[in-house]
């Protein structure tokens, strides 16, 4: 990595010397080739599956936003977290604003898949993140010095400078971007690369761990490895946080001197990637009643039209079993959710109170 010296700004990362990015280890290319096969799959389901992708893209981000903010200590009661993420209460407190805020940034980049991930977005997303911090912190890049400390008070590594961290920032996104469009190295491993060294850049205050998975899901969604839409990848995160850490640390020893290794973080997050991929498949052909049930009761209060047939819904809802159709449609109707009118090919399901469906967080996944 070279210094690049402008008006005494320093500027650093990973992509400003090609031996950073070259030479790949031989473990990370096999783990790179498996998640691209993977990658296929996935966009298949979504061609051919639609109401069953739709589904587990609904699970997947009420579990990202719970585990980004887990991650950081951030909590409030399982159930009413999922009701703040749907949008159905009010956040109360600091922790359950910045749940919504984490849901609003990471809709933006279920939206906009393939937008550039520039300073701007970056921004932007850690507005949301701190909305209701005030205007002294949401959005803006830190003004004093911050420190990442272990447990016991010493530096785990050390951040850039607050008066180079917009300098680093705007370098780092130019080059990821050449780099992600260019072809000149594998997509994942830009963005494996770009995450490091935004967490070590460092750039605000507060929120540098979510906005960094934040940027994570967007630099992947852009270069079309979707497997984070329908599986939260923060989630898996959080399962390994320790590994997680500690990849990272290995991988911070050295940047100020030029002298990291991006690949031990590489390693893990290619693994966390790959796990992923192999937990959606799992879901699409391993589905237990309980989950068939979830993904109808999904359609029904997200998706499904004020009136419908029995072969309107075995459309929609391919690869789910008819019978489990037709258990989940007679359970909705004993609670009042739909009716059924008419008789035999005439018959229609009418939807009368969709706020009567209820998908338990355990019937959510296999």
């Amino acid at each position: 990595m070279v210094d690049i010296t402008m008006n005494r700004v320093t500027i650093r990362n990973s992509f400003s010397e090609p031996r950073h990015l070259a030479y790949v280890p031989s473990n990370i290319v096999s783990l790179l080739r498996r998640i691209d096969l993977a990658q296929g799959g996935v966009d298949r389901t979504a061609r051919d599956a639609p109401a069953l992708a739709d589904s587990l893209a609904a699970r997947s981000r009420i579990d990202s936003v719970i585990a980004s903010n887990e991650l950081e200590g951030i909590r409030t009661e399982h159930r009413r977290a999922e009701r703040l993420i749907r949008d159905e209460v009010v956040p109360k407190g600091r922790d359950e604003q910045e749940i919504t805020g984490y849901r609003a940034a990471l809709d933006d980049v279920i939206a906009n898949p393939h937008d550039r991930i520039t300073v701007p977005r970056l921004l932007h997303w850690h507005r949301e993140l701190f909305r209701y911090a005030g205007p002294d912190v949401a959005g803006r890049f830190k003004r004093s010095e911050n420190r990442v400390l272990n447990p016991d008070g010493t530096d785990r590594f050390r951040t850039v400078e607050a008066r180079f961290v917009e300098d680093n920032v705007v370098d780092l996104t130019e080059r990821a971007e050449v780099a992600l469009t260019s072809d000149t190295c594998h997509p994942v491993v830009v963005t494996a690369a770009f995450t490091l060294d935004l967490l070590i850049i460092h750039p605000f205050e507060d929120g540098n761990g979510r906005t960094g998975r934040i940027a994570s899901n967007a630099m992947l969604a852009r270069a079309d490895y979707t497997v984070g839409r329908y599986i939260s990848i923060e989630q898996l995160l959080g399962d390994r946080r320790t590994a997680y850490y500690r990849s990272l640390l290995d991988s911070t020893r050295g940047w100020h001197e030029a002298d990291h290794t991006i690949w031990p973080w590489t390693e893990f997050f290619c693994e966390v990637l790959l796990e992923a991929y192999l937990k959606l498949g799992r879901r699409l052909h391993q589905t237990t009643p309980a989950a068939n049930r979830a993904i109808v009761v999904a359609w029904l209060r997200d998706d499904a039209p004020m009136t419908f047939s029995m072969g309107d819904v075995r459309s929609a809802l391919a690869g789910i079993p008819p019978g489990a159709i037709r258990n989940a449609l007679n359970d909705a109707r004993e609670v009042g959710a739909v009716d059924l009118r008419g008789t035999g090919r005439a018959s229609r399901w009418v939807v009368v109170d969709r706020s009567r469906l209820r998908l338990d967080r355990e019937d959510a996944a296999p």
